[in-house]
């Protein structure tokens, strides 16, 4: 029984890393989208000048 224990805690942990690896991906990407079009980026956006005090 600890051996069927282990081997699962084993596989759920190996799915949590995973889940998390996918997640981070996906972050990066989403990151690389927010910089990547200066002019339609929402970090442009952000801090233009007509828009300076709307975020702060």
């Amino acid at each position: 029984m600890k051996t069927i224990y282990r081997i699962i805690k084993i596989l759920t942990s190996k799915k949590v890393i995973s889940a998390i690896r996918s997640q981070t991906i996906k972050l990066n990407i989403l990151r690389g989208v927010l910089y990547s079009d200066e002019l339609n980026s929402l970090h442009l956006q952000m801090y233009s000048a007509d828009n300076e005090m709307l975020f702060v």
